[in-house]
């Protein structure tokens, strides 16, 4: 969540991103204020795109840790005990 996002339009970290102004070209028509849905639908990548996808990532890396470390702990009990 922390490491620095180095993708166009946005800086700062997942948790807390800045928006800027990206650049984009697009080969299909747009209409003349395009919404979000727009930009993705002519395959133009979305800040908002690059930030969702780091705060998904670290949310599943922080969910296997626990995971591995409740196994870790059940086991090192196990030994303990018996």
């Amino acid at each position: 969540m922390f490491w620095p996002l180095d993708e166009p339009g946005v800086a700062g970290n997942a948790l807390t991103p800045h928006y800027r102004e990206f650049g984009w070209a697009s080969y299909s028509p747009l209409p003349d204020h395009p919404s979000l849905d727009d930009f993705r639908h002519a395959g133009i990548p979305v800040p908002q795109d690059a930030v969702r996808r780091r705060q998904v990532e670290a949310g599943a890396s922080v969910g296997v840790g626990v995971v591995g470390l409740g196994f870790w702990w059940v086991n090192r009990r196990r030994h303990r005990i018996g």
